[in-house]
Protein backbone atom coordinates (compact mmCIF):
# COMPACT_ATOMS: atom_id res chain seq x y z
CA UNK A 1 0.00 0.00 0.00
CA UNK A 2 1.37 3.25 -0.79
CA UNK A 3 0.55 6.77 0.18
CA UNK A 4 1.89 8.63 -2.81
CA UNK A 5 4.91 7.20 -5.17
CA UNK A 6 8.09 6.54 -2.87
CA UNK A 7 6.17 7.00 0.30
CA UNK A 8 5.35 3.23 1.66
CA UNK A 9 3.31 2.80 4.78
CA UNK A 10 2.82 -0.68 6.07
CA UNK A 11 4.83 -3.93 5.62
CA UNK A 12 7.27 -4.08 2.83
CA UNK A 13 5.72 -7.52 1.72
CA UNK A 14 2.26 -7.37 0.82
CA UNK A 15 0.12 -10.76 2.09
CA UNK A 16 -2.41 -11.38 -0.72
CA UNK A 17 -5.51 -9.16 -1.41
CA UNK A 18 -8.37 -9.67 0.70
CA UNK A 19 -12.02 -8.73 -0.46
CA UNK A 20 -12.40 -4.86 -0.09
CA UNK A 21 -15.82 -6.07 1.49
CA UNK A 22 -14.08 -7.99 4.15
CA UNK A 23 -11.34 -5.23 4.49
CA UNK A 24 -14.14 -2.68 4.74
CA UNK A 25 -15.68 -4.57 7.53
CA UNK A 26 -12.77 -4.82 9.77
CA UNK A 27 -12.37 -0.89 9.22
CA UNK A 28 -15.48 -0.30 10.61
CA UNK A 29 -14.86 -2.64 12.99
CA UNK A 30 -11.37 -1.48 14.23
CA UNK A 31 -12.74 2.05 14.21
CA UNK A 32 -15.60 1.39 16.74
CA UNK A 33 -13.07 -0.03 19.18
CA UNK A 34 -10.99 3.01 19.04
CA UNK A 35 -13.87 5.02 20.03
CA UNK A 36 -14.27 3.04 22.67
CA UNK A 37 -11.19 3.05 24.10
CA UNK A 38 -11.14 6.26 24.11
CA UNK A 39 -15.15 7.04 25.39
CA UNK A 40 -14.44 4.71 28.46
CA UNK A 41 -11.53 6.70 29.43
CA UNK A 42 -13.26 9.44 28.82
CA UNK A 43 -16.26 9.15 30.36
CA UNK A 44 -14.31 7.92 33.24
CA UNK A 45 -12.31 10.88 33.64
CA UNK A 46 -15.55 13.04 35.04
CA UNK A 47 -16.20 10.76 38.13
CA UNK A 48 -12.63 10.35 39.35
CA UNK A 49 -13.58 13.14 42.01
CA UNK A 50 -16.91 11.34 43.02
CA UNK A 51 -15.11 7.81 43.63
CA UNK A 52 -12.37 10.46 45.54
CA UNK A 53 -15.32 11.66 47.72
CA UNK A 54 -17.04 7.84 47.87
CA UNK A 55 -14.11 6.78 49.04
CA UNK A 56 -13.11 9.37 51.80
CA UNK A 57 -9.13 9.19 50.20
CA UNK A 58 -6.96 12.01 49.74
CA UNK A 59 -5.20 13.16 46.76
CA UNK A 60 -1.69 10.48 47.58
CA UNK A 61 -4.24 7.97 48.07
CA UNK A 62 -6.39 8.94 44.72
CA UNK A 63 -2.65 8.68 42.83
CA UNK A 64 -1.61 5.80 44.15
CA UNK A 65 -5.47 3.85 43.29
CA UNK A 66 -5.28 5.23 39.63
CA UNK A 67 -1.72 3.65 39.24
CA UNK A 68 -3.33 0.42 39.52
CA UNK A 69 -4.66 1.34 35.90
CA UNK A 70 -1.22 2.77 34.84
CA UNK A 71 0.23 -1.09 36.12
CA UNK A 72 -2.24 -2.89 34.62
CA UNK A 73 -1.82 -1.78 31.12
CA UNK A 74 1.85 -1.69 31.31
CA UNK A 75 2.05 -5.03 32.40
CA UNK A 76 -0.44 -6.60 29.61
CA UNK A 77 0.69 -5.07 26.70
CA UNK A 78 4.00 -7.39 26.35
CA UNK A 79 1.66 -10.29 27.22
CA UNK A 80 -0.61 -9.51 24.66
CA UNK A 81 2.32 -8.89 22.03
CA UNK A 82 3.31 -12.46 22.51
CA UNK A 83 0.00 -13.87 22.23
CA UNK A 84 -1.26 -12.29 19.71
CA UNK A 85 2.48 -13.15 17.89
CA UNK A 86 0.88 -16.79 17.92
CA UNK A 87 -2.73 -16.23 17.81
CA UNK A 88 -3.04 -12.73 15.75
CA UNK A 89 -4.83 -9.71 16.81
CA UNK A 90 -8.39 -10.39 15.75
CA UNK A 91 -8.68 -13.00 17.79
CA UNK A 92 -7.53 -10.97 21.01
CA UNK A 93 -9.35 -7.54 20.26
CA UNK A 94 -12.47 -9.05 21.32
CA UNK A 95 -12.50 -10.40 24.11
CA UNK A 96 -10.25 -7.64 25.55
CA UNK A 97 -12.86 -4.96 24.11
CA UNK A 98 -15.46 -6.81 26.15
CA UNK A 99 -13.57 -7.14 29.10
CA UNK A 100 -12.80 -3.29 28.94
CA UNK A 101 -16.52 -2.53 28.63
CA UNK A 102 -17.54 -5.08 31.70
CA UNK A 103 -15.41 -4.37 34.23
CA UNK A 104 -15.31 -0.18 35.13
CA UNK A 105 -19.02 -1.33 35.95
CA UNK A 106 -17.75 -2.85 39.21
CA UNK A 107 -16.09 0.75 39.98
CA UNK A 108 -18.93 1.84 41.73
CA UNK A 109 -19.01 -0.99 44.61
CA UNK A 110 -16.13 -0.32 46.00
CA UNK A 111 -16.12 1.25 49.31
CA UNK A 112 -12.22 1.26 50.25
CA UNK A 113 -8.97 1.88 48.21
CA UNK A 114 -8.09 -2.09 48.79
CA UNK A 115 -11.64 -2.48 46.97
CA UNK A 116 -11.16 -0.89 43.97
CA UNK A 117 -7.84 -1.16 43.43
CA UNK A 118 -8.13 -4.70 42.41
CA UNK A 119 -10.70 -3.67 39.89
CA UNK A 120 -8.94 -0.67 38.24
CA UNK A 121 -6.04 -3.24 38.34
CA UNK A 122 -8.42 -5.82 36.15
CA UNK A 123 -9.62 -2.65 33.95
CA UNK A 124 -6.25 -1.67 33.31
CA UNK A 125 -4.75 -5.25 31.98
CA UNK A 126 -7.75 -5.43 29.78
CA UNK A 127 -7.28 -1.72 28.44
CA UNK A 128 -3.53 -2.59 27.98
CA UNK A 129 -4.30 -5.79 26.04
CA UNK A 130 -7.14 -3.76 23.92
CA UNK A 131 -4.80 -1.20 23.09
CA UNK A 132 -2.17 -3.11 21.58
CA UNK A 133 -4.66 -5.59 19.65
CA UNK A 134 -6.91 -2.42 18.01
CA UNK A 135 -3.25 -0.82 17.08
CA UNK A 136 -2.20 -4.37 15.91
CA UNK A 137 -5.54 -4.60 14.14
CA UNK A 138 -5.47 -1.20 12.69
CA UNK A 139 -1.93 -2.35 11.14
CA UNK A 140 -3.52 -5.11 9.44
CA UNK A 141 -6.16 -2.55 8.22
CA UNK A 142 -3.89 0.02 6.36
CA UNK A 143 -2.13 -2.90 5.07
CA UNK A 144 -5.10 -4.39 2.86
CA UNK A 145 -6.69 -1.04 2.04
CA UNK A 146 -5.82 0.59 -0.49
CA UNK A 147 -6.21 4.32 0.57
CA UNK A 148 -4.18 6.17 3.53
CA UNK A 149 -6.94 5.31 6.81
CA UNK A 150 -4.67 5.25 9.65
CA UNK A 151 -4.95 8.67 10.84
CA UNK A 152 -8.78 8.43 10.35
CA UNK A 153 -8.97 5.27 12.88
CA UNK A 154 -7.06 7.11 15.62
CA UNK A 155 -9.36 10.22 15.01
CA UNK A 156 -11.75 7.79 16.76
CA UNK A 157 -10.13 7.27 19.64
CA UNK A 158 -10.04 11.28 19.91
CA UNK A 159 -13.62 11.46 19.39
CA UNK A 160 -14.87 8.84 21.46
CA UNK A 161 -12.52 10.33 24.37
CA UNK A 162 -14.14 14.08 23.63
CA UNK A 163 -17.61 12.18 23.83
CA UNK A 164 -16.51 10.58 26.81
CA UNK A 165 -15.70 13.85 28.87
CA UNK A 166 -19.35 15.19 27.76
CA UNK A 167 -21.26 11.87 28.62
CA UNK A 168 -19.23 11.67 32.17
CA UNK A 169 -19.84 15.50 32.77
CA UNK A 170 -23.53 15.29 32.15
CA UNK A 171 -24.03 12.34 34.08
CA UNK A 172 -22.46 13.84 37.27
CA UNK A 173 -24.02 17.17 36.31
CA UNK A 174 -27.57 14.89 36.38
CA UNK A 175 -26.79 13.07 39.52
CA UNK A 176 -26.64 9.78 37.89
CA UNK A 177 -24.70 7.22 40.23
CA UNK A 178 -21.45 6.16 38.98
CA UNK A 179 -22.03 2.45 39.10
CA UNK A 180 -25.16 3.28 36.39
CA UNK A 181 -23.29 5.12 34.04
CA UNK A 182 -20.44 2.62 33.60
CA UNK A 183 -22.62 -0.15 33.53
CA UNK A 184 -24.68 1.54 30.96
CA UNK A 185 -21.85 3.02 28.56
CA UNK A 186 -20.28 -0.67 29.29
CA UNK A 187 -23.12 -2.45 27.94
CA UNK A 188 -23.81 -0.13 25.04
CA UNK A 189 -19.94 -0.67 23.99
CA UNK A 190 -20.39 -4.39 24.91
CA UNK A 191 -23.58 -4.58 21.72
CA UNK A 192 -21.46 -3.01 19.45
CA UNK A 193 -18.40 -4.82 20.34
CA UNK A 194 -20.22 -7.76 19.55
CA UNK A 195 -21.45 -6.74 15.94
CA UNK A 196 -18.87 -5.50 14.38
CA UNK A 197 -15.68 -7.20 15.99
CA UNK A 198 -16.40 -10.70 14.75
CA UNK A 199 -15.09 -9.89 11.19
CA UNK A 200 -11.57 -8.61 11.17
CA UNK A 201 -8.43 -9.51 8.86
CA UNK A 202 -5.63 -11.31 9.52
CA UNK A 203 -2.00 -9.63 10.66
CA UNK A 204 0.35 -9.16 7.67
CA UNK A 205 3.04 -11.56 7.88
CA UNK A 206 6.86 -10.90 9.13
CA UNK A 207 8.61 -9.28 6.11
CA UNK A 208 11.87 -11.44 4.74
CA UNK A 209 13.90 -9.33 7.41
CA UNK A 210 11.96 -10.49 10.66
CA UNK A 211 13.89 -12.56 13.18
CA UNK A 212 12.21 -15.99 11.82
CA UNK A 213 14.07 -15.28 8.40
CA UNK A 214 16.53 -18.10 7.76
CA UNK A 215 20.37 -17.14 8.26
CA UNK A 216 22.70 -15.80 5.49
CA UNK A 217 25.38 -13.91 4.53
CA UNK A 218 23.48 -10.83 4.62
CA UNK A 219 20.88 -11.75 7.78
CA UNK A 220 23.22 -9.79 10.47
CA UNK A 221 23.21 -6.62 8.56
CA UNK A 222 19.67 -6.97 8.07
CA UNK A 223 18.93 -7.31 11.55
CA UNK A 224 20.70 -4.48 12.58
CA UNK A 225 19.01 -2.60 9.98
CA UNK A 226 15.70 -3.82 12.00
CA UNK A 227 16.31 -3.55 15.47
CA UNK A 228 17.76 -0.12 14.48
CA UNK A 229 14.81 1.29 12.60
CA UNK A 230 12.59 -0.10 15.88
CA UNK A 231 14.40 1.30 18.03
CA UNK A 232 13.40 4.77 16.29
CA UNK A 233 10.11 4.14 16.35
CA UNK A 234 10.36 3.65 20.21
CA UNK A 235 11.91 6.22 20.80
CA UNK A 236 9.87 8.86 18.58
CA UNK A 237 6.78 7.26 20.72
CA UNK A 238 8.17 7.26 23.78
CA UNK A 239 8.84 11.24 23.25
CA UNK A 240 5.45 12.02 21.46
CA UNK A 241 3.27 10.36 24.51
CA UNK A 242 5.13 11.82 26.65
CA UNK A 243 4.11 15.14 25.52
CA UNK A 244 0.84 14.01 25.25
CA UNK A 245 0.72 13.19 29.26
CA UNK A 246 2.54 16.27 29.92
CA UNK A 247 -0.34 18.52 28.49
CA UNK A 248 -2.91 16.45 29.88
CA UNK A 249 -1.92 17.16 33.80
CA UNK A 250 0.05 20.25 33.20
CA UNK A 251 -2.16 22.27 31.03
CA UNK A 252 -4.75 24.07 33.12
CA UNK A 253 -1.94 24.86 35.34
CA UNK A 254 -0.02 26.99 32.53
CA UNK A 255 -3.44 28.70 31.66
CA UNK A 256 -3.93 29.90 35.26
CA UNK A 257 -0.64 31.08 34.86
CA UNK A 258 -1.12 32.94 32.04
CA UNK A 259 -4.16 34.33 33.30
CA UNK A 260 -6.71 32.41 32.55
CA UNK A 261 -9.62 31.73 35.55
CA UNK A 262 -9.99 28.04 37.36
CA UNK A 263 -12.97 27.78 35.75
CA UNK A 264 -11.42 28.25 32.23
CA UNK A 265 -7.98 26.89 32.71
CA UNK A 266 -9.31 23.31 31.10
CA UNK A 267 -9.49 25.36 27.77
CA UNK A 268 -5.95 24.66 26.82
CA UNK A 269 -6.40 20.66 27.06
CA UNK A 270 -9.70 21.29 24.91
CA UNK A 271 -7.91 23.24 22.33
CA UNK A 272 -5.09 20.35 22.24
CA UNK A 273 -7.76 17.50 22.10
CA UNK A 274 -9.74 19.52 19.51
CA UNK A 275 -6.83 20.14 17.21
CA UNK A 276 -5.55 16.47 17.84
CA UNK A 277 -8.75 15.45 16.36
CA UNK A 278 -8.74 17.73 13.67
CA UNK A 279 -5.17 16.56 12.50
CA UNK A 280 -5.82 13.12 12.71
CA UNK A 281 -9.31 13.47 10.62
CA UNK A 282 -7.46 15.26 7.82
CA UNK A 283 -4.56 13.65 7.92
CA UNK A 284 -5.65 10.47 5.49
CA UNK A 285 -6.48 13.34 2.93
CA UNK A 286 -3.22 15.27 3.02
CA UNK A 287 -0.98 11.79 3.05
CA UNK A 288 -2.71 11.06 -0.17
CA UNK A 289 -1.61 14.04 -2.13
CA UNK A 290 1.71 14.25 -0.44
CA UNK A 291 2.69 11.23 1.46
CA UNK A 292 2.63 10.12 4.82
CA UNK A 293 5.82 11.17 5.68
CA UNK A 294 6.00 14.38 4.16
CA UNK A 295 2.83 14.96 5.98
CA UNK A 296 4.17 13.70 8.95
CA UNK A 297 7.60 15.89 9.07
CA UNK A 298 5.31 19.33 8.07
CA UNK A 299 2.91 18.69 10.72
CA UNK A 300 4.93 17.88 13.48
CA UNK A 301 7.36 21.13 12.59
CA UNK A 302 4.15 23.34 12.05
CA UNK A 303 3.13 22.22 15.52
CA UNK A 304 6.95 22.62 16.66
CA UNK A 305 6.40 26.44 15.20
CA UNK A 306 3.28 27.14 16.75
CA UNK A 307 4.19 26.20 20.09
CA UNK A 308 6.57 28.19 20.47
CA UNK A 309 5.15 31.41 18.99
CA UNK A 310 2.28 30.49 21.70
CA UNK A 311 4.72 30.13 24.95
CA UNK A 312 6.84 32.88 23.56
CA UNK A 313 3.55 35.74 23.92
CA UNK A 314 1.93 36.38 27.25
CA UNK A 315 -1.27 36.29 26.54
CA UNK A 316 -4.11 33.33 27.08
CA UNK A 317 -4.94 33.59 23.64
CA UNK A 318 -1.23 32.74 23.24
CA UNK A 319 -0.96 29.93 25.44
CA UNK A 320 -4.61 28.44 24.44
CA UNK A 321 -2.97 28.45 20.47
CA UNK A 322 0.43 26.80 22.16
CA UNK A 323 -1.85 23.95 22.75
CA UNK A 324 -3.81 23.73 19.78
CA UNK A 325 -0.68 23.96 17.61
CA UNK A 326 1.09 21.43 20.03
CA UNK A 327 -2.11 18.83 19.55
CA UNK A 328 -1.91 19.11 15.40
CA UNK A 329 1.86 18.58 15.68
CA UNK A 330 1.50 15.20 17.49
CA UNK A 331 -1.58 14.38 15.84
CA UNK A 332 -0.46 12.19 13.35
CA UNK A 333 2.75 11.14 14.84
CA UNK A 334 1.53 7.98 16.95
CA UNK A 335 -0.68 6.95 13.65
CA UNK A 336 2.20 7.30 11.35
CA UNK A 337 4.18 4.65 13.90
CA UNK A 338 2.20 2.06 14.19
CA UNK A 339 1.96 2.28 10.66
CA UNK A 340 5.26 1.86 10.12
CA UNK A 341 5.71 -1.03 12.81
CA UNK A 342 4.10 -3.29 10.65
CA UNK A 343 7.15 -2.84 8.08
CA UNK A 344 10.06 -3.01 10.33
CA UNK A 345 10.46 -6.09 9.73
CA UNK A 346 10.32 -7.59 13.27
CA UNK A 347 6.60 -8.82 12.64
CA UNK A 348 3.72 -6.54 13.10
CA UNK A 349 2.48 -7.70 16.61
CA UNK A 350 6.05 -7.59 18.32
CA UNK A 351 6.61 -4.27 16.51
CA UNK A 352 3.35 -2.82 17.39
CA UNK A 353 3.66 -3.73 21.22
CA UNK A 354 7.05 -2.72 21.24
CA UNK A 355 5.79 0.71 20.27
CA UNK A 356 3.15 0.82 21.79
CA UNK A 357 4.89 0.09 25.16
CA UNK A 358 7.10 2.74 24.80
CA UNK A 359 4.62 5.22 24.42
CA UNK A 360 2.84 4.19 26.97
CA UNK A 361 5.94 4.60 29.41
CA UNK A 362 6.05 7.79 27.80
CA UNK A 363 2.71 8.98 28.40
CA UNK A 364 3.31 7.58 32.28
CA UNK A 365 6.81 9.05 33.05
CA UNK A 366 5.44 13.00 31.28
CA UNK A 367 4.00 14.46 34.33
CA UNK A 368 6.02 13.52 36.61
CA UNK A 369 9.37 14.92 34.31
CA UNK A 370 7.18 18.22 33.79
CA UNK A 371 6.52 18.55 37.81
CA UNK A 372 10.25 18.09 38.06
CA UNK A 373 11.55 20.80 36.10
CA UNK A 374 8.50 22.74 37.07
CA UNK A 375 9.63 22.51 40.68
CA UNK A 376 13.29 23.64 39.95
CA UNK A 377 12.21 26.33 36.90
CA UNK A 378 8.70 27.33 37.44
CA UNK A 379 5.81 25.45 35.23
CA UNK A 380 6.16 28.42 32.27
CA UNK A 381 9.64 27.29 31.83
CA UNK A 382 9.12 24.04 31.98
CA UNK A 383 6.62 23.07 29.16
CA UNK A 384 9.10 24.82 26.93
CA UNK A 385 10.72 20.98 26.68
CA UNK A 386 7.35 20.23 24.93
CA UNK A 387 7.98 21.85 21.36
CA UNK A 388 11.66 20.11 21.81
CA UNK A 389 10.26 16.72 22.09
CA UNK A 390 7.56 17.29 19.60
CA UNK A 391 10.32 17.64 16.82
CA UNK A 392 12.71 15.33 18.73
CA UNK A 393 9.81 12.66 18.07
CA UNK A 394 8.80 14.02 14.42
CA UNK A 395 12.83 13.50 13.43
CA UNK A 396 13.34 10.05 14.46
CA UNK A 397 9.39 8.94 12.75
CA UNK A 398 11.20 10.44 9.26
CA UNK A 399 14.27 8.66 9.97
CA UNK A 400 12.55 5.22 10.67
CA UNK A 401 10.40 5.67 7.81
CA UNK A 402 13.68 6.21 5.08
CA UNK A 403 15.58 3.12 6.63
CA UNK A 404 11.95 1.02 6.69
CA UNK A 405 10.76 2.10 3.19
CA UNK A 406 15.08 1.33 1.93
CA UNK A 407 15.36 5.04 1.13
CA UNK A 408 18.42 7.51 2.34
Amino acid sequence: MSDAPGDTVGVRDPSPALPFDQVRVAYIGVAVAFTLNGLLLGTWAPRIPEVQAHLGIGPGDLGFTLLALAVGSLCAMPLTGWVMSRHGSSKVLLPATLAACLLPGLIGTADSMPGIWPILLLWGIALGAMDVAMNTQAVAVQHHHPRTVINGIHACFSLGGLLGAALGTGASAASIPVTWHLVGVGLCGLVASVLVLRKLVPDPAASPSSPDEPAGPSAPARRRGTMGALALLCAAAFGAMLAEGAVADWSAIRMKEAGVSTGAAGIGYTDFALAMFIGRACGDTIAQRVGHTRMAAAVALVGCLGTLVGFALPSPAAAALAFAALGLGLSCIMPFLFALAGGDGSGTPVAVTAVGTSGYVGLLVGPAAIGVLAELYGIVAALWVLPVLLLLSGLPAVAAARSVNGRT
